[in-house]
């Protein structure tokens, strides 16, 4: 089922198995900053930059870099796999899709996925508990540019199902927000890697989705009171990264990827518009760790592997240790 956040005037994505323009797999974030074009970088944070540089497109939409080799994306953004990614090739068959908790014999949108060789990239940590309501999170993702104005909207006739016009009367607006730099009725709208800002919007809650029931929270986009660089997943957003920064490690940690957006009822050009009240559906990834943490070897197990084994060649050879 739908929960009732989803209600009252929105309409959430759930059409994860047809990846099409008109349905969610998101890939850049949206932010109200400026003219929407900046945050394509670190800003000179480094700790930030190591979570910047493991997220990257992939399929139709983006994959996460987490350790030794291994990293996590949604399913319907690639469901055949392969490929390459992050330099290096996708190993057919070694995928592992998540599963509903407490139900294995149903899939959901989640996949943890084997490379051949390790990218070279640092680790990055996913979160141990679900982050609370108010909690500041960085979203990062690679998908549709917005233009630079706002675009200004009303609504008309049934308000169940209203018919939305421009205008360019602010004041008589009912709705207001972005629409992409590439208009409709182009399907492929990636953009620039760039993160943008928010706060956790909702508890944890379990959504039914084509393929499986996905624990989620969620983000508002909100026009007032908004965070500095307020940010909405929009196409091609699927399999963002969603980062918490850790005061107690000095670490960002992962606490979940992008899947899909809560727009209104017949809100044009969904979902790469961006209007203030869309939602941001982001998986609860500390749920799932159980099902992941067993997958990804631990990096000091790999480092005291790599140490017995130089030290045993050592030995071979006469070499003290």
């Amino acid at each position: 089922m739908i929960p009732a956040k989803f209600h009252a005037g929105r309409a959430i994505l759930v059409c994860l198995l047809l990846c099409t323009a008109l349905q969610q797999d998101g890939r850049a974030v949206m932010i109200t900053t400026l003219d929407g074009s900046g945050n394509t970088d670190d800003g000179g944070d480094a700790v930030f930059g190591e979570a910047f540089s493991n997220v990257t497109r992939y399929g139709s939409g983006s994959a996460i870099y987490l350790r030794n080799g291994w990293g996590i994306r949604p399913w319907h953004t690639a469901p055949g796999g392969g490929g390459s990614v992050f330099g290096q090739p996708v190993i057919s068959g070694a995928g592992v899709r998540l599963h509903e908790i407490g139900n294995p014999s149903t899939p959901v949108d989640l996949v943890v996925f084997q490379l051949a060789a390790d990218p070279g990239l640092p680790e990055l940590t996913i979160r141990t508990s679900t982050p609370p309501i108010g909690e500041p999170v960085r979203m990062i993702g690679s998908g549709a540019n917005r233009e630079a104005d706002q675009t200004f909207w009303r609504l008309s006739g049934d308000p169940q199902n209203p018919t939305w016009t421009e205008t360019t009367n602010q004041g008589q607006a009912d709705r207001r927000g972005y629409k992409p730099l590439i208009p409709p009725p182009a399907t492929t709208r990636f953009g620039d890697l760039r993160w943008g800002t928010n706060l956790i919007d909702s508890a944890p809650q379990d959504v039914t989705l084509s393929d499986g029931v996905l624990s989620i929270v969620t983000t508002d986009f909100d026009r007032t009171g908004r965070t500095t660089h307020e940010a909405q997943a929009v196409g091609h957003d699927s399999g963002g990264a969603v980062v918490i920064f850790n005061s107690t490690t000095g670490a960002w940690e992962l606490t979940g990827l992008m899947h899909s957006s809560g727009p209104f009822v017949n809100q044009p050009d969904t979902p790469f518009t961006a209007v203030f009240g869309n939602l941001s559906i982001i998986s609860d990834l500390p749920s799932y760790l159980p099902q992941i943490l067993p997958l990804i070897p631990e990096p000091s197990t790999s480092l005291l592997l790599l140490g017995g084994l130089v030290l045993l060649a050592g030995r071979r050879h006469g070499v003290a240790p």
